[in-house]
């Protein structure tokens, strides 16, 4: 009998519809999910960021919205896998993908669309990160600059500093009626001369073009250093009023768009120009634009690995297929993201490397997909998933050893499910955020000459903090996922026709928001602190770069104090500047110290110079040795030398009490006073 060949189908059949809407249903859940965390835990660190460098709160939401396109970017590969994996879990459960088959059709044919839906998918990630995630972060970073200088520039707290560079320090000391009323100002000029101003009243505004502070004086002392003189020399000018203008921000030759290469669009990329050629380099160019195609490109190649992995095993029972096709989803990004690293820096060639890799994980997933086009639980693959999968069930979970209180089977049920989904969501959102800081901090890790054992102390000590930021999202996400499986299982609906009221539901799940809520506080309290105090220091031992050490400011009482580079144990400090006020608010003394050391009687400082003020005129003393108490111990100042760090709520309170030290940020932060 004859058969006819069937023609050539090119639009979406019934069963193509069919599979790309229970496709993308889950994939923009679950993109919206991942864009909604990802914004929560910027927004956490933007609020803090704007808070403590007295930035404008309006612009808050502008700011946020300018790092939505990377973040779409970054969930799109990550929700189309977790969408194919959830659909063929569906389709599994419901016998779906058994009818498919038993009606004739092959491995090819199901996963025909899902292909389909994987180009669409890359061709939106090309538009994100080929034009509106470069565009975004140029308008993030100006749109920062901006809020920063409207608002902190206003609104300066009494006794905080602002500190816009190294060379420009200001504090209201006294403030009255919401205004500034006596304010000291530190200033260096650009050959070494120093200026201290202090009043007893004054006027802070900004010029009309918005680039200058305009600063005026009314009854007050300045000391004014001269270092370019034959002998250094000092002196005192007492003034009824005086005007002082200085700078803002400092003129920035690369402000304009393009400043580095992810601010670059794909034709800009493509064809950057012989300026940014030079400033940027042909190997971080192409890099880049060879690292965005090639993530964008692992796209549609997504359901040739995760569909025979899913169907190679038996059903119900597809973890191992799931676990499997996770894993490789994983190191492809992340060899992409290498690849990208070590050509940004010239170790590599980007395109050659990007291509063979591409097609490797090409070859790779179209193997496995026509090892099981025919019989996928017969599969080459199938015996190893076998193997894995025979090793799973000492992991698992089970009912029956899942701990259960006397007298409330019910409640251990529900309680156990909602833990359970939220360990699981807490676990995915860390690793998510893992991902991103390492993406984020590649170039780094190449710079720096780091190995793998490296990266992974790395991101052993990042874990805690991300915890901490997953901790909120995934309680919210456990709740949600355990309770759908309820209904979607009929078992809520049982429970209700049992009488059993949504009060007594609320009771039955409150233990592990309390235990979450807990684990959330020592978190926040105890080991985030500490580790990220290890983390720094263990990062900025191991920085390439000579930059100059940030300055910070303190305040204990009338004293004020302006440090260099801080030892790692805390214990020594580099370029000590120690500056006392009288009571009207006008410098006394000062006290310049190359070296500052912790001994048992206090801080010994190593060729210190006395300055004093006596009858409106400045008195230098020799160099000398000396101690000085009234600084914070040696073990505050090792927790603020981790620039960065988490205080916990405890410190804080030390803080505002005056008993710690509390520098936040870089400069061009407001930091907390301290010890008024």
């Amino acid at each position: 009998m004859a058969t006819t060949k069937r023609p050539l189908q090119l639009l979406p059949g019934t069963i193509d519809r069919y599979l790309l809407r229970k496709l993308f249903t889950p994939f923009l859940l679950i993109e919206g999910g991942v864009i909604l965390f990802l914004e929560l835990e910027r927004a956490l660190r933007l609020v803090y960021e704007l808070s403590v460098s007295g930035a404008d709160l309006r612009y808050f939401f502008p700011l946020l919205a300018q790092l939505t396109p990377y973040f779409v970017s970054f969930g799109l590969p990550v929700s189309f896998f977790l969408a194919l994996l959830l659909l063929l879990s569906r389709l599994d459960d419901d016998l779906e993908l058994q009818a498919m088959l038993a009606n004739g059709m092959s491995l090819v044919r199901i996963v025909r669309p899902l292909v389909l839906a994987g180009v669409l998918v890359a061709g939106l990630a090309v538009l994100t990160n080929g034009w509106l995630e470069p565009l975004g972060r140029y308008a993030f970073r100006t749109m920062k600059v901006e809020a920063i200088n409207s608002g902190r520039t206003t609104r300066l707290v009494s006794g905080a500093f602002f500190v816009p560079s190294d060379n420009l320090a200001i504090m209201v000391t006294r403030a009255s009626q919401g205004r500034p009323s006596q304010v000291f100002v530190w200033h260096r000029g650009h050959g070494g001369e120093q200026q201290l101003i202090a009043a007893r009243d004054a006027a802070l505004g900004i010029s009309a073009d918005g680039e200058r502070f305009d600063l005026s004086f009314v009854e007050g002392t300045a000391l004014v250093d001269d270092p370019r003189a034959d002998k250094a020399r000092s002196h005192v000018v007492v003034f009824n009023r005086m005007f002082v203008s200085l700078p803002i921000i400092v003129a920035d030759s690369g402000w304009a768009r393009g400043r580095d290469e992810r601010e670059l669009t794909l034709p800009e990329l493509l064809a950057p120009g012989p300026a940014r050629l030079e400033r940027l380099g042909r190997h971080a160019i192409d890099a880049e634009l060879y690292g965005r195609l090639g993530k964008a490109a692992l796209i549609p190649l997504m359901p040739l690995l995760v569909l025979p992995l899913t169907m190679a095993v038996r059903r119900g029972n597809r973890t191992s297929g799931g676990i499997t096709a996770g894993l490789l989803f994983v190191l492809a990004q992340q060899s992409i993201n290498m690849v990208r690293q070590r050509s940004a820096v010239g170790q590599i060639e980007a395109l050659p490397n990007m291509a063979m890799l591409v097609a490797g994980f090409a070859i790779l997933q179209s193997g496995l997909m026509a090892t099981g086009r025919n019989l996928p639980s017969h599969s080459p693959i199938s015996d190893a998933l076998d193997r894995i999968d025979r090793l799973l069930p000492r992991l698992k979970l089970r009912r029956r050893t899942q701990m259960v209180l006397p007298g409330h089977l019910m409640a251990s049920y529900i309680a156990g499910s909602v833990l359970i989904w939220s360990l699981l969501s807490l676990a995915a959102l860390v690793v998510m955020s893992e991902m991103a800081e390492i993406f984020q901090a590649g170039s780094a890790f190449v710079t720096r000459g780091m190995t793998s054992l490296d990266v992974f102390h790395y991101a052993l000590l990042r874990a805690p903090a991300l915890t901490m930021q997953a901790l909120p999202a995934a309680a919210l996400l456990g709740p949600v996922i355990a309770f759908y499986l309820l209904v979607r299982k009929r078992e809520l609906l049982t429970y209700r026709l049992m009488g059993v009221s949504l009060l007594r539901l609320f009771v039955m799940v409150l233990p592990v928001s309390l235990l979450l809520s807990l684990g959330s506080y020592v978190l926040a309290e105890h080991i985030v602190p500490r580790s990220q105090q290890a983390f720094v220091t263990w990062w900025q031992q191991g920085a390439v770069d000579s930059a100059d050490p940030q300055a910070r400011w303190f305040k204990s009482g009338s004293v004020l104090f302006r440090t260099g580079e801080i030892s790692a144990d805390g214990r020594r400090i580099e370029g000590l500047e120690i500056i006392r006020l009288g009571p009207d608010g006008a410098v006394t003394e000062r006290i310049d110290a190359p070296t500052a050391i912790a001994t048992s009687k206090g801080w010994q400082l190593e060729q210190a110079v006395r300055l004093t003020i006596e009858s409106g005129r400045a008195v230098r003393g020799e160099p000398g040795r000396m101690v000085w108490k009234e600084l914070f111990p040696p073990g505050d100042m090792q927790v603020v030398a981790a620039a960065g760090s988490s205080y916990s709520a405890n410190w804080a309170r030390r803080a505002l009490a005056g008993d710690a030290p509390a520098g936040l940020g870089d400069p061009g932060s407001s930091y907390l006073s301290c010890k008024k």
